[in-house]
This record gives structure tokens, C-alpha cells and sequence, in this order.
């Protein structure tokens, strides 16, 4: 589900208490991390619960941090991702990271 960049810490705060508001369960696996300078990459298994409804999603994070702090953050969801067990790699549909050598 797309959506449009949300700027500024209210904004942000609101969008996360509107789009998490059914959830009756949440929790996140790190499945891979790797960090280069200031940008870091969380590939993760987001498990989420909304009441008897479950939902495991393949998630990866890209973080480009400034001073210790999130500067901007791309969320690239299962539809656009692939990973899988011996794989170490990040392919979105348009293009990916590599994170190692792996099949796209």
C-alpha cells in the first residue's frame, strides 16, 4: 500500500497511531543488518495480529542516519521483496541492493 512521504514528528506519530490502530499484536524478527557509513539496511519478519486475523510480512528497512538520528527511512514490503534461507540478498521489482552474492 503505498503512500505519500510524512514529514514531521506529529505528523509522523499520527500516521503510525492511525495505521496500527487494529492491531492486537505486533512483532519483528531482524532476519539481516548491515550498516555502510550512514546507511543501514534491517531486512525483518514483521508478525502482526488484528484480532483473529495474522499476518507475516517480509519487510526491509533502509535507514540514512545523520549524527546517530533517522534522517529518512524507505520501507520496501513483501510484494517487492524476496528473501529466502541461504539467501543473502534484497531484490525490490525496479531494481534492489545487494547485499552479497544470491539468486534475484
Amino acid at each position: 500500500m503505498p503512500i505519500q512521504p510524512v514529514t514531521g514528528r506529529s505528523n509522523i506519530e499520527n500516521m503510525i497511531r492511525a495505521f496500527t490502530a487494529s492491531w492486537t499484536e505486533t512483532g519483528r524478527e531482524i532476519v539481516n543488518l548491515a550498516v555502510s557509513g550512514d546507511l543501514v539496511v534491517a531486512v525483518r519478519l514483521d508478525r502482526t495480529k488484528a484480532g483473529a486475523k495474522s499476518v507475516d510480512l517480509h519487510c526491509a528497512g533502509v535507514f540514512d542516519m545523520k549524527d546517530g538520528k533517522i534522517r529518512a527511512l524507505r520501507l520496501l514490503r513483501q510484494r517487492n521483496l524476496r528473501v529466502g534461507p541461504g539467501v543473502n540478498y534484497i531484490a525490490a521489482r525496479h531494481g534492489g541492493v545487494g547485499t552479497g552474492s544470491g539468486a534475484s
